[in-house]
């Protein structure tokens, strides 16, 4: 007789759901669409590959781990008062922004730097090398790329096993953040 195998079972950490659980607390989509570009960005910046893991599974983690502060950080705005605090949500995407925003003058101001050994995640590495070389405001263009991986994760649904969603998780981020 076959042994069947065990039906896999879902898993909270993955881009639809953590975007599921973001999006009522920034209602407005560029918004949205904003935070969470700056969010992988920043996730992505300092990202050091750990040896012997696979570092496209371990970059969509790291983008997990930022997405889940991010929510932990609205969860308790709401919690302390009955209107979420824009200036608090505010201070978030700041703090992505000033981070980010460093990296993208740094790379545009000294065109000799090696961004591949600068910067191990080859998401950050792809995003860098489109900003390097254009001119276009990156506020902006993270807001559409942020917006981008949004309209992916949705499309893409919720993924049955932590293979498959880490899988399909960084293929999304990497196609939004890297397709020219």
């Amino acid at each position: 007789m076959k042994k069947r195998k065990a039906p896999q079972e879902r898993i909270n950490d993955q881009l639809y759901v953590l975007l599921s659980r973001l999006s009522p607390y920034i209602e407005n989509r560029d918004t949205l669409g904003s935070m969470v570009g700056y969010c992988v960005a920043s996730s992505l910046v300092d990202f050091k590959k750990k040896p012997g893991s696979n570092s496209n599974f371990e970059e969509a983690r790291t983008v997990y781990e930022g997405l889940e502060t991010v929510i932990i950080r609205c969860s308790a705005d709401l919690q302390e008062t009955a209107n979420p605090d824009t200036n608090r949500l505010y201070a978030i995407f700041c703090e992505f922004q000033i981070k980010v925003n460093s990296h993208v003058d740094k790379v545009r101001a000294d065109h000799h730097i090696d961004i591949s050994e600068e910067y191990q995640s080859s998401i950050i590495r792809g995003m860098l090398n489109i900003l390097k070389y254009t001119k276009e405001n990156p506020e902006d263009w993270l807001r559409r790329r942020g917006i981008a991986l949004i309209h992916e994760a949705m499309a893409g649904g919720e993924h049955k096993g932590a293979k498959n969603a880490l899988t399909e998780d960084y293929n999304a981020l990497t196609y939004s953040f890297t397709a020219r």
